[in-house]
């Protein structure tokens, strides 16, 4: 059916030393590298980004860089 999903938390939810690392350069940084080995191993899917509260910042920030096919914001930080 061409749909494939990737699903990730961000730095420190299993290891609390990897707190530190939570900041919008490592978020980006993850989100990318992502992103990167998703479209290597389906290079023909269209892309679309799913960001939920602090995660919608870091979807539409991607967003802007990559112009995926479809972009959900669920619950953005104001």
């Amino acid at each position: 059916i061409g749909v494939a999903s990737l699903r990730f938390s961000k730095r420190g939810v299993d290891d609390p030393n990897e707190l530190i690392h939570q900041t919008i350069p490592y978020m980006m940084d993850d989100s990318m590298s992502a992103l990167d080995e998703i479209r290597k191993k389906f290079p023909n899917l269209k892309i679309g980004i799913v960001g939920f509260s602090e995660g919608a910042l870091i979807a539409s920030m991607i967003a802007n860089k990559v112009r995926p096919d479809a972009l959900f914001l669920l619950s953005p930080p104001t």
